[in-house]
């Protein structure tokens, strides 16, 4: 089978088409340190790259993309579908699922109503369509900040430490840190999986404050906090990507 392939000579992106006809672009990073090409495909954001040697030319990665094309599609395949904040979508809310609901005719921006005949209880969204996506982030922004610094302030007063702030972004690569003067930043994202495993990343954040590294003492202070840690370490890596494909 044959696959449509080109390089843009202005720009070092490599465009393809899937098997299905979909055009996509394949980023090209030139490495200083590789000596071999490396595909990867980000499973936060579906982006594809490739690892060029800087001894390498541009025409041997374009042949060596257009050999992968079928391995890229089965990778792209197999990410998560991305759920739109939309009428209609589920989200899942420190472990329970709801169901977006857009209620134009009522007041109060966003809430929640919880159901109690067996059906799925509901994200509610008044105002515009236009406005519903943004205000979902928004209030899920709020709703996972209120967790993390309910959850943080709790984990570092059994410490007997302080905290001087906690904040929250959409960071890609940690899901918290905690700066060396006490400064606690978590990824809002963790709104969508179960509570137990935002537990645990506050937990962690807060041991940070006794112990800024990784040593068994700094495991025994978070086991100290949560009990046992190591079933939800393994959760975070196994679906943290899927907490990004919503929005």
């Amino acid at each position: 089978m044959a696959y449509a392939l080109r390089v843009d000579k202005k720009m070092p992106d490599i465009s393809i088409c899937l098997p299905g006809g979909e055009r996509i672009d394949i980023k090209v990073r030139d490495s200083i340190k590789a000596n071999r090409f490396i595909m990867r495909v980000n499973q936060q954001t579906s982006e594809c790259c490739i690892s060029r040697p800087i001894s390498r030319s541009i025409d041997e990665a374009r042949i060596f993309v257009e050999r992968n094309v079928p391995w890229i599609a089965e990778q792209l395949m197999k990410l998560p579908a991305r759920v739109q904040f939309r009428h209609g979508s589920i989200v899942p809310i420190l472990g329970k699922e709801y169901t977006i609901a857009h209620s134009p005719e009522e007041f109060g921006n966003v809430w929640l109503k919880e159901s109690f005949d067996n059906k799925m209880p509901q994200l509610k969204v008044s105002g515009g369509s236009e406005h519903m996506a943004r205000r979902v982030r928004d209030w899920l922004k709020k709703r996972a900040k209120d967790e993390v610094s309910y959850k943080a302030k709790k984990f570092s007063s059994l410490l007997n430490m302080e905290i001087k702030s906690v904040s929250v972004r959409d960071t890609r690569t940690r899901w918290g840190s905690c700066s060396s003067s006490g400064n606690l930043s978590f990824c809002w994202r963790l709104i969508f999986a179960p509570e137990k495993i935002v537990d645990y990343v506050c937990a962690h954040e807060a041991a940070h404050l006794v112990e800024l590294n990784h040593s068994p003492r700094f495991w025994q202070t978070v086991h100290q906090l949560v009990g046992e840690w190591k079933s939800s370490k393994k959760w975070l890596k196994e679906n943290g990507a899927r907490l990004h494909r919503y929005g």
